[in-house]
């Protein structure tokens, strides 16, 4: 579909500005979003990848876990969404650090009870 052709043009330039920035995490997150998107909105394993690089590359600086909340939050559910199916235990984690940042979020709660012990 034009989605998919669109998507991995964009990914195509994505993956250049990687290369000359290998460090930027906005760029990971970026790339994240753009697989997302082409997946039609379903995490998959190159839509993880890119979104644990992003999370490695902020968790470099203290000072990105309030500046870059938003980043954080998206990544976390997205994981959440995508380790459900995958690992159980990585679900979790990453449910549970969303949970942090946003404890009275009922749909990430659920998809939290979901998982069970």
């Amino acid at each position: 579909p034009e989605r998919v052709a669109a998507a991995d043009e964009g990914l195509k330039y994505y993956g250049m500005a990687i290369e000359r920035v290998p460090n930027n995490a906005t760029l990971y997150r970026l790339k994240g979003e753009l697989l997302f998107a082409r997946n039609n909105d379903k995490p998959d394993a190159e839509v993880a990848a890119a979104y644990e690089k992003m999370l490695e590359l902020l968790n470099e600086k203290p000072e990105n876990r309030e500046s870059q909340m938003a980043s954080y939050r998206a990544a976390y559910y997205i994981l959440g969404i995508y380790y459900f199916d995958v690992d159980k235990a990585k679900a979790k984690t990453y449910l549970q650090d969303y949970l942090t940042i946003d404890p009275d979020n009922e749909d990430v709660k659920a998809l939290y009870d979901a998982i069970g012990e």
